[in-house]
């Protein structure tokens, strides 16, 4: 009698723990919310400012960090995913910690390693939202994301030659959409009030 009890107490919580990834996934909102929120303050501060390449590789590995840990926790892509979010997300991450510990690379590496990166970042934020659309509740804005970074990753690897100034602009205009699109996530992912 006790194995018989021991068996329906698993499957019981067995078939709760859809229930429950599912609250610990809707409670997990304002992880792109901060994400967005830090990306569009970076990015307009890089608009803002003229940088040298230094300060610049500084900002964008900031960036890179921000956008891989919000990339690896993001709450859109764990419901349904099988871990490639995490990965991608570690990967960000860590090209972003590179970018912040050589912070002295020239405009010319920063911009080829940064276009290598939002082609990369670009790319599995197509592919993933594309494969997903039917799992993935808000695929069009996780798609959008992905092509703004492949697009901006493309011109950047195209423009080798480009100076801080238009690096900077380039990474300031991506870190301000994708910024925006985040927190549109957010507030789309985000669990209806209760009353």
């Amino acid at each position: 009698m006790t194995q018989s009890a021991s068996a329906a107490e698993t499957t019981q919580s067995l078939s709760g723990e859809p229930g429950g990834r599912a609250a610990q996934v809707n409670e997990r909102w304002r992880i792109p919310l901060l994400a967005g929120l830090v990306s569009a303050a970076l990015g307009l501060a890089v608009l803002a400012a003229g940088w040298s390449a230094g300060s610049l590789g500084v900002v964008t590995g900031l960036l890179f960090i921000v956008r891989g840990a919000a990339l690896a926790l993001n709450p859109a892509y764990a419901a349904k995913g099988s871990g490639e979010h995490v990965l991608a997300g570690v990967t960000g991450a860590l090209a972003g910690l590179v970018l912040f510990a050589w912070p002295g690379p020239t405009g010319h590496v920063l911009v080829l390693f940064a276009g290598v990166w939002l082609v990369v970042s670009g790319g599995f934020q197509v592919v993933a939202s594309a494969a997903r659309r039917r799992q993935l509740p808000c695929w069009r804005l996780t798609l959008a994301l992905g092509v703004i970074e492949l697009l901006l990753g493309l011109w950047a690897m195209r423009t080798p030659s480009a100076t801080s100034v238009s690096t900077g602009a380039v990474l300031g205009i991506w870190a301000v959409m994708t910024g925006i699109l985040l927190s549109v996530l957010a507030f789309e992912i985000r669990p209806p009030a209760q009353h």
